[in-house]
């Protein structure tokens, strides 16, 4: 029998003991994650530079210049820019991301800041050669991703480091102090898979217990090589000579343990996978569509298996479009209009024709979901107004469709800029959700910048072709020089 305080918890007690540690822990290493955040307020950006100029001061000012190593553990490197890994779980923890794919985005949207662009972009040599710059530091980071020449997938790049790159910059130490070792149970509680048990970890979240790291995967590779057939292009980089038989290789043949099995996904659709070298693998539709991409940019639309891509992505987004498909199109895409955009710039800019059903599809949702205000500026609005209007922007300029609403959206995404320093709000650029449905994000302002200042590029380009007064007229204001108080 128990007496009066030497109860032991059961039944309800035990769930009360379980919520209670699930968030003192995470708290607890709320100090191995936090210190990583390492907040970034750049100074306020010249008066004299135009809405595109201050939005490259900006990305400027946030990629990192030295290696940072804070006492906490863990490190960031030269070329990233500012990325977080969010979890709400069961209090939000933020920590500071050292990843290649944003750099990849960040360095696509930096591709049309160049001589021959500079008149049209009312930008100066310096500004130039500072976008040079940037892509450059940028390649130079996520080198430090591939898999090494002898190594199993080598030429294959993935999301995170190798564990022994990883163990270089952690302090073991400090994570015993930490109470490192209670995560595993707690890990546990929010994940339940997947549990892909690669050799891939994250550089700023020690308490990840080795079952759940990662591979390298087809999505990093292929928008990691495309970055560097631009980079090869623009900045005098050697040429890049991806892994085609990879992408070959892994296939969805109908025998693979999945993690997930859409309505969308036949039993054998002959799409690329996902995860290079795991036995437990997915079909993701924008994967396939970045993956497409990078094969029209190097010539190679034959590599087996990209007509098989090519029809997948079809036949899903017109079956999402009819409502005759439910489940998810956008696994590693929280925010639809990333994903929209993916397929639609596979299409214009690989190019890869045979997406152009499902892109035109695309734009016509657009249409169908744009906001109007009474001031005539147009956005949308899928949970974050100012990134999803950028790349609503870029969709119907890749599409050439419904083009009059493209001005009102230019308007919207010019005043949602932060004039002293001349960045966007930060927005979920991608994520995952865990085997128990937890969602994990990642977010980056530089990212959604990035995205805002691309589409404010494509609309100036695009401006020189047409006689429309509302165009030239948002044009000269993108590229025109903003006074502040």
């Amino acid at each position: 029998m128990n007496t009066p305080g030497s109860r032991k918890p059961t039944g309800r007690r035990w769930a009360a003991v379980l919520a209670a540690g699930s968030m003192v822990v995470p708290a607890l290493q709320g100090c191995g994650l936090h210190v990583y955040r390492a907040p970034v307020r750049p100074a306020p950006a010249d008066p004299g530079l135009s809405p595109i100029g201050r939005a490259l001061a900006y990305l400027d000012e946030t990629q990192v210049k030295e290696v940072q190593h804070p006492f906490a553990g863990g490190a960031d490197f030269p070329g990233n820019w500012p990325q977080y890994v969010l979890i709400n779980f069961p209090v939000r923890l933020r920590a500071r991301d050292v990843s290649p794919f944003i750099p990849a985005a960040i360095h696509h949207s930096l591709a049309l800041i160049h001589e021959d662009t500079q008149a049209a972009l009312g930008l100066e040599s310096r500004q130039i050669a500072r976008a040079r710059a940037m892509r450059q530091a940028s390649v130079e980071f996520m080198h430090r991703f591939e898999a090494p020449p002898g190594a199993d997938l080598a030429g294959a790049y993935g999301f995170w480091p190798r564990q022994e790159e990883v163990a270089i910059w952690q302090k073991p130490w400090l994570g015993r102090v930490r109470g490192d070792w209670m995560a595993g149970p707690f890990f546990w509680l929010f994940t339940d898979g997947p549990a892909l048990e690669g050799p891939l970890y994250p550089l700023n979240v020690p308490q990840i217990p080795r079952a759940y790291g990662i591979h390298p995967d087809a999505d990093d590779t292929a928008v990691i090589y495309a970055a560097l057939w631009e980079a090869h292009r623009l900045d005098s980089a050697p040429e890049p000579n991806p892994p085609f038989h990879l992408f070959a290789e892994w296939r969805h043949t109908g025998r693979e343990d999945l993690l997930a099995d859409p309505d969308w996904l036949p039993e054998a659709s002959g799409a690329f996978l996902t995860w290079f070298g795991s036995r437990r693998n997915d079909v993701d539709l924008v994967v396939n569509a970045n993956v497409l991409y990078m094969l029209a940019r190097f010539g190679r639309l034959g590599t087996e298996g990209a007509g098989d891509a090519q029809a997948l992505i079809r036949n899903a987004i017109a079956g999402r479009m009819a409502g005759s498909v439910r489940d998810d199109i956008e696994q590693y895409y929280p925010n639809p209009m990333v994903a929209y955009h993916g397929i639609v710039r596979a299409f214009r800019s690989g190019p890869v024709p045979g997406l152009e059903p499902a892109a035109l599809q695309i734009a016509d949702t657009l249409r169908r979901h744009a906001r109007f205000r009474n001031d005539g500026s147009v956005f949308w609005h899928f949970g974050q107004p100012a990134l999803d209007t950028a790349l609503g922007i870029l969709i119907l300029l890749d599409t050439g469709q419904h083009l009059d609403l493209v001005p009102g959206a230019v308007q919207s995404l010019l005043r949602w800029q932060n004039r002293r320093r001349g960045y966007w709000p930060e927005g979920y650029v991608f994520g995952g959700r865990s085997g128990r449905g937890h969602r994990v994000n990642w977010a980056s302002a530089p990212a959604s910048t990035a995205f805002a200042l691309e589409a404010l590029c494509r609309f100036v380009l695009a401006a020189e072709d047409r006689s429309d007064p509302r165009w030239q007229n948002l044009a000269e204001l993108a590229r025109r020089p903003i006074r502040t108080r």
